[in-house]
């Protein structure tokens, strides 16, 4: 307690005797926390692996074969990417090329509450959605963002989903949300609750 009083009536005379010093070295202190702060890299929970390839040529449908120039790997929390001229996440920034890539995301996930479920994928341009293998719905060409409703039947256990993506030109957006029959909330793919956990 003593060493701490004497702190505090040390930085209470040199704050008297020499405010220009003290206020000068307080703004240095708020810059360097900032470029410490803006330099530092965002961080999310690594829910998903989204695994993105820039295609060679233009891409017109889900479905047709690849041709890949390059690829990158972005690990997400949650299938909630803003629609927009550039794919983004809401912390981390950009994520995908400017146009032709492709996106695929195939994670486990636990059924806690057997029943229909809803899957309910968004894109900008098409996707393709399988459950366990099976695929529950897809859009193979360009459109603008829209969404659509996917049913399933889920026991409870471990099961396994599988979303790919393509971005050809222009706005992009790649969402994927669930719904339990007879409850009106939302959530997005890896959103935990009492029916789903990622």
């Amino acid at each position: 307690m003593k060493n701490l009083m004497q702190y505090g009536h040390c930085a209470w005379a040199l704050t008297v005797q020499k405010p220009k010093e003290v206020g000068f070295l307080a703004l240095m202190m708020i810059f360097i926390s900032m470029a410490v702060y803006k330099s530092t890299p965002a961080m999310v929970d690594k829910v998903f692996e989204l695994n993105i390839y820039k295609n060679k040529a233009p891409i017109n449908n889900i479905f047709q074969e690849r041709d890949i120039a390059q690829s990158k790997v972005v690990w997400v929390d949650k299938l909630m990417l803003k629609r927009g001229s550039l794919l983004k996440h809401g912390k981390l920034g950009a994520i995908g090329f400017s146009d032709s890539y492709f996106i695929d995301v195939e994670s486990d996930f636990t059924v806690k509450k057997a029943g229909v479920y809803y899957f309910i994928p968004g894109s900008d341009d098409g996707f393709s959605l399988e459950v366990d293998g099976r695929r529950l719905c897809a859009y193979e060409k360009a459109r603008p963002y829209a969404t659509q409703r996917c049913r399933v039947e889920l026991d409870e256990g471990v099961h396994r989903f599988r979303m790919e993506y393509y971005q050809g030109g222009g706005h992009s957006g790649m969402t994927l949300a669930y719904q339990f029959k007879g409850d009106d909330k939302k959530r997005w793919v890896g959103e935990n609750s009492r029916y789903l956990k990622f």
